[in-house]
């Protein structure tokens, strides 16, 4: 009777053992990520400036483009992340002039955590009390004219600091530090302000500028500067085109590093369209720069600027090739 009782416990214990195996070693859901390198196969993203990886089923967002600046935010299918990159020029509103130090920027009243990727240091706020779920860090670019944030929100705090330190552990800054040799622009095209019949006008929030625009095949707001938005009325019109104007500061120097920190860096050459070209213009006697075919995710192609005067020039972005009548349009309020 004993050893049939043994042999009894013997069965059961040896059947439950393979079932946990089983159940060990069954995946509850497929991984995407390596759990030696788990940066192997995610996502790349970079703009002129810098380079990050990320979770290869997250997806990139239109991007919102902001004053000097833009902000890249990235949609996690399963709710567990909220991630940002956002990148602005270097410029204090206060004193007009650009942030001497990362520690200036944040501006905390007491020394802010340092992180140190690819050789540059930058600062963490963020976790802190109070605000646990998310990670934060910021950083200058290399050549200290524009300014980038990361930040991370996470259901699960331990693994929201463990998934941004492996997304901060794939920063890249590019070393390039002058302005890429580029054939000057030909056949300088002189523009007069010029407002077509029926079009309505916008003032910018501040009052100091105005644009004008079609309001058969477009709106117009000043959430962002004057931001004129095309309609898909006309068919010759891409769906959610926008063309957007500010007036920024400007110190009269390089028309391209103008654009670049506007940008957030310096478009290397996978980043410009094979039909990449540059224009030049005259507005009002004042000169005007267009880079046309840069290729930025969802960034607008055209990249321009026009010198205002007084130490101030416009930048106009577009997507396409359809800005010069809006360009006729601009002019200064105040």
């Amino acid at each position: 009777m004993i050893g049939a009782v043994a042999i009894f416990c013997s069965l059961v214990f040896g059947l439950v053992g393979y079932y946990l195996g089983i159940r060990q070693n069954r995946p509850g859901s497929v991984s995407t990520v390596s759990e030696s390198n788990p940066t192997t196969i995610w996502k790349t993203y970079k703009n002129g400036g810098i380079a990050f990886e990320y979770p290869p089923n997250w997806i990139e967002k239109p991007v919102l483009v902001q004053g000097s600046g833009f902000t890249q935010e990235f949609d996690d299918p399963e709710d567990k992340y909220i991630f940002s990159f956002s990148s602005i020029g270097n410029y204090n509103q206060v004193t007009g002039k650009p942030y001497a130090t990362i520690d200036e920027f944040v501006g905390m009243p007491y020394k802010v955590g340092a992180v140190t990727a690819d050789g540059q240091e930058g600062r963490q706020p963020l976790p802190r009390a109070g605000s646990e779920d998310v990670n934060s860090a910021v950083f200058f670019s290399v050549d200290a004219k524009a300014i980038y944030t990361l930040e991370l929100k996470a259901v699960d705090i331990g693994g929201g600091r463990k998934l941004f330190e492996q997304i901060l552990s794939t920063l890249k800054f590019s070393r390039l530090q002058a302005e890429p040799t580029l054939a000057p622009a030909k056949n300088v095209k002189r523009l007069t302000y010029y407002l077509p019949s029926g079009w309505l006008t916008m003032t910018d929030a501040a009052g100091t500028l105005e644009v004008g625009y079609n309001p058969k095949v477009s709106s117009a707001s000043t959430v962002r500067g004057v931001d004129i938005e095309l309609t898909p009325n006309d068919p010759n019109v891409i769906l959610r085109s926008h063309i957007v104007v500010r007036l920024l500061p400007y110190d009269g120097g390089s028309r391209h590093r103008f654009i670049y920190e506007s940008m957030g860096g310096v478009p290397i050459a996978e980043e410009r369209m094979a039909g990449y070209t540059e224009k030049e213009y005259l507005y009002g006697g004042r000169s005007c720069l267009f880079l046309v075919g840069i290729s930025y995710s969802q960034f607008p192609t055209t990249w321009g600027m026009c010198d205002a005067g007084s130490g101030r020039a416009f930048l106009i972005t577009a997507n396409g090739e359809a800005y010069e009548d809006t360009v006729r349009t601009i002019r200064l309020v105040k």
